[in-house]
């Protein structure tokens, strides 16, 4: 039965993107139980470098699944069209990119965390170490069902990029859903650090137009109270 849900948006990183799928199913300790959710632009283009390298996987290894083409532009809509491909059994969602490493029984790690919980009805957030950020940041997607049941989104779809992730933690605040785990890093292998390459797909969410389009949405969602009634 399908437990777990990995949601990856990716574009113009063919490569880069089945890395991290083959990183997060060889890395989990219950494969079986992950589907995984893998949406593109459909005017990336470097698709058919995406459709080769999905040539090369073993959909053995993975519970499911999904590679889906569509008509977003921009990672939150990707990040909302993963999240309408999932399944209604997985209790647990994680947010995958391109740049973001994994780590040894991940799954037994976070299910581990949330075993004092019903993930279909204790919303939670659980905040993890990422290898850049001061802890606390917490800019991960990484929720269990009930999260995504109260909050209706699992990010909120109105972002395009930067700023969608700041709003989710604030939202886990206000919902008192935060369970913080420093103890568990997914290093985020950021250009800066050296560990991933400055491209396009970069410059396309981090650019000053970008910024401030998505700190307005930001700044509304907060005088709103992230809309937690």
């Amino acid at each position: 039965m399908i437990r777990v849900s990995l949601l990856h948006p990716s574009r113009g990183r063919p490569v880069l993107a089945f890395k991290a799928f083959d990183e997060w199913i060889s890395m989990a300790d219950n494969p079986k139980e992950i589907e995984y959710i893998m949406v593109l632009d459909d005017d990336d283009p470097t698709i058919p470098i995406y459709m080769e390298e999905l040539a090369k996987v073993d959909q053995s290894k993975v519970g499911k699944l999904v590679f889906h083409i569509g008509e977003t532009r921009f990672l939150i809509a990707a990040f909302h069209k993963a999240s309408l491909l999932m399944g209604d059994t997985s209790e647990l969602i994680i947010g995958v990119s391109d740049d973001m490493g994994s780590a040894q029984g991940w799954d037994t790690l976070l299910f581990g965390i949330l075993k004092s919980y019903d993930n279909f009805k204790d919303p939670k957030f659980i905040g993890v170490n990422d290898g850049l950020q001061h802890f606390g940041a917490m800019l991960y997607l990484i929720i269990n069902r009930a999260w995504y049941t109260r909050v209706s989104h699992v990010i909120y779809p109105e972002y395009t990029g930067c700023y969608a992730d700041d709003d989710m933690r604030e939202t886990a605040k206000r919902l008192n859903s935060v369970i913080e785990a420093p103890q568990i890093l997914f290093q985020h292998r950021h250009y800066s650090l050296g560990m991933t390459p400055h491209d396009s797909t970069y410059v396309r969410h981090n650019n000053s137009a970008s910024v401030a389009k998505n700190l307005a949405i930001y700044e509304a969602r907060a005088a709103r109270n992230f809309d937690i009634i």
